[in-house]
């Protein structure tokens, strides 16, 4: 990063760490957040299955190349074409290629932060297709013109009041600063892009090595409409996902975010569509 570039990065974040309504906004997520996973893990030991998963990682990072190579052709024996990107770049050009070679005029994108980190949207601008963010966080900062602040909870800095001023100017009426209400229409809005798409693109949380299967973790079913109802659906997983089984498999599952009774919020395993 040049230094005139870390100057700017430096007054943005000056400039953010002093605005009163993201202080506010992120000391209420901070507190709350520690009282909920305490919650959750309540009668479990987190140091253990943090230490499981550390050393499913550190066995797939000593041999990375078995388990990509199992991947790969357990997902290809299930119909899906595998294409391991070595850039950002590669990752984009293989997506927008595949998205021109099909026709595809519009993708519904659901689970998709490490599409953010590749900058696939502009990408996909570029190439005449139109991305919609389904997953609500970020359809709100997709409406808002803005980048995620946070890998979980993307709109974590916005309140009610500024998401109301989104979704009003969005659907032509006066949409109350009621949080049901704002997921109603959020619902409402994004429904028929669903059926509408010639493309769906996710994540993953976990891509199992021995059954060439991806598992998704959610809360909002959109990631199902996603990856089910369009002709084409494109999983842009990172290699840090991968695990050996499915074993491996739920022990990373177990520590994904939970709501406040402890229990997963949904989760479901997809196989990868072929392309």
């Amino acid at each position: 990063m040049s230094k005139n570039r870390s100057r700017q990065y430096q007054d943005l974040v000056a400039k953010a760490i002093n605005t009163p309504k993201l202080q506010d906004a992120l000391h209420r997520f901070a507190d709350a957040y520690v009282v909920a996973r305490e919650t959750a893990f309540t009668g479990r030991d987190f140091d253990l299955l943090r230490a499981e998963i550390a050393a499913i990682k550190d066995d797939v990072r000593d041999r990375l190349d078995h388990y990509l190579e199992q991947f790969k052709a357990n997902a290809q024996a299930a119909g899906a074409t595998v294409y391991l990107a070595q850039t950002a770049a590669d990752a984009n050009a293989y997506i927008t290629n595949l998205a021109q070679k099909r026709g595809v005029k519009s993708v519904v994108k659901s689970k998709s932060m490490a599409s953010e980190e590749i900058h696939l949207n502009r990408a996909l601008e570029a190439a005449g297709v139109k991305a919609l963010e389904t997953d609500l966080g970020e359809w709100i900062i997709q409406l808002a013109g803005q980048k995620p602040s946070h890998m979980v909870m993307p709109a974590i800095h916005m309140f009610k009041e500024e998401v109301a001023e989104l979704f009003s100017k969005e659907t032509g009426r006066d949409e109350p600063a009621d949080i049901l209400h704002l997921v109603r229409v959020a619902r409402e809005q994004l429904r028929q892009t669903h059926l509408d798409a010639d493309m769906g693109i996710s994540g993953a949380n976990v891509a199992v090595a021995e059954t060439g299967g991806i598992a998704l973790v959610t809360n909002e079913g959109n990631a199902r409409l996603a990856t089910t109802l369009p002709k084409i659906h494109v999983a842009l997983v990172g290699i840090e996902k991968l695990v050996p089984t499915l074993e491996d498999a739920h022990k990373v599952i177990n520590v994904l975010p939970k709501n406040a009774t402890g229990q997963l919020i949904t989760c479901y395993i997809t196989w990868i569509s072929g392309a």
